[in-house]
């Protein structure tokens, strides 16, 4: 596979509600063009053919149901939920098995057309507060919460 570049967005990663937009527009590209080079192929076994029409009908209907005409506000609420991120990075690696296994039988995206999953840049936020010089998440979740104990504690002496 020649990929023409990796999708913006990795199971770890903060992003934009345009990135996911942009990810999933372009994964329905690659979907619909895949699909169409197995219109008439012969050569592709009939339970893989099933298999993929299968997913391309799943393809479909969770891009229709979170991705398709959405305006900002709807591009704003699809990324507020991280299970919608999760969820198309998976069909992204599975959209991936397709494609290889597909290319088998001579149903293949053009060289260099096809985008490669995300893995994740790594941009957690913990990386983020440590990129600033700061102590970890994990560090700065113990300070406040001790804070806030002893705070407590003290406005409970009589």
């Amino acid at each position: 596979m020649s990929a023409a570049g990796t999708y913006r967005v990795g199971r770890s990663d903060f992003f934009t509600p345009g990135d996911l937009q942009a990810d999933a527009d372009t994964l329905d590209r690659q979907v619909r063009a895949l699909d169409a080079t197995t219109d008439g192929n012969m050569a592709i076994p009939k339970s893989l053919w099933d298999s993929w029409f299968a997913f391309a009908g799943e393809w479909d209907d969770f891009y229709k149901q979170h991705f398709a005409d959405n305006g900002f506000f709807g591009q704003l609420a699809t990324a507020f939920n991280d299970s919608n991120r999760d969820a198309l990075v998976s069909m992204e690696t599975r959209f991936e098995s397709y494609a290889d296994q597909l290319a088998k039988y001579g149903a293949a995206l053009p060289d260099g057309a096809r985008t490669g999953p995300s893995s994740g840049s790594g941009d957690s936020l913990d990386n983020q507060i440590k990129s600033l010089g700061l102590p970890s998440l994990t560090t700065i979740g113990l300070v406040v919460g001790i804070a806030a104990g002893g705070y407590f504690l003290w406005k409970a002496k009589p």
